[in-house]
């Protein structure tokens, strides 16, 4: 610093000006864009189970399974064991990703990288995207299992109470269902939609998890756990075969809807009301969601 007070103007040597870098003894802040990529890899790391939720769900899977394991001795139903051998592996490679995506993110630790923020947290974004999926097929298969317990009972049907509590609210199902099918484009599209289920069930995970919104991708993972327990539970209370067995429409009333509309689960539904022995080979949706 010296030197910057002792300038010598005359002896054509030019003074340092006072800000001279090479005379600042610590480094310059890092580039912006370095800085906004650090904080994008640290904000709202998409560690997928951090949360309470996780918990909740956890014990949620637990409670399934107890509730099946008991139940299965005293019921008609018998689960192809293949059936859970098949699901067993074709989920074995995502698990075996899991567990790479994890000892990668462990070796950015130790590796000086520029970029190893962010294929940390692509990596666990990925990861929590695996773990969504986990989640939600062990819900799939538990409460299917449920459903077809919940469906092997002798109890009768309430079809007509529904039936009379909807025509208490001055609800005609036929008369809606003729007004749909009077309209192809509408039943089309609803169609489209109600198939789509599973679709969604791969799509919405997938954007909650790769936009780092890992608190939204737990709540619904666990919302789709909880309303599959709600619906099993309202199976139990309200054993029901559906408006397509009770009323029984004609064919041409859901001419718009394709062949099948709601119907394919009747055949298994009645088969395991007769309380022989079923042996769940093609699993077809038993859920109130057909009523």
């Amino acid at each position: 610093m010296s030197r910057l007070k002792r300038g010598r103007s005359g002896s054509g040597e030019q003074a340092c000006p006072p800000l001279c870098t090479h005379d600042i003894p610590f480094d310059l802040p890092a580039k912006p864009t370095g800085r906004r990529i650090r904080e994008w890899a640290g904000n709202g790391l998409a560690d997928f189970g951090s949360g309470w939720l996780v918990a909740f769900m956890s014990a949620l899977l637990i409670a399934i399974a107890v509730v099946d394991l008991i139940w299965l001795p005293y019921s008609t139903v018998n689960p192809n064991e293949s059936l859970l051998i098949e699901t067993a592996i074709a989920n074995a490679p995502w698990a075996l990703l899991w567990v790479v995506l994890g000892a990668m993110r462990l070796q950015l630790r130790k590796t000086p990288f520029r970029y190893r923020n962010i294929l940390s947290e692509v990596a666990a974004r990925m990861q929590a995207l695996i773990m969504a999926y986990v989640f939600i097929t062990m819900f799939s298969i538990g409460l299917l299992l449920t459903t077809y317990l919940a469906t092997a009972t002798s109890r009768p049907l309430l079809d007509s109470y529904l039936a009379a509590s909807d025509a208490t609210l001055g609800f005609d199902w036929i008369a809606f269902v003729r007004l749909l099918n009077s309209h192809p484009t509408i039943a089309y599209w609803l169609s489209t939609a109600y198939n789509s289920l599973y679709l969604q069930l791969l799509v919405l995970p997938a954007i909650l998890a790769l936009t780092g919104r890992s608190a939204r991708l737990e709540e619904f993972t666990a919302q789709f756990g909880l309303a599959g327990c709600l619906t099993c539970l309202v199976m139990i209370a309200v054993p029901a075969a559906g408006t397509f067995d009770f009323y029984r429409p004609a064919p041409d009333l859901l001419s718009s809807f394709g062949p099948g509309a709601s119907t394919r689960h009747l055949e298994q539904l009645h088969q395991l009301r007769m309380l022989k022995p079923f042996l769940i080979e093609h699993p077809e949706g038993l859920s109130l969601i057909h009523i």
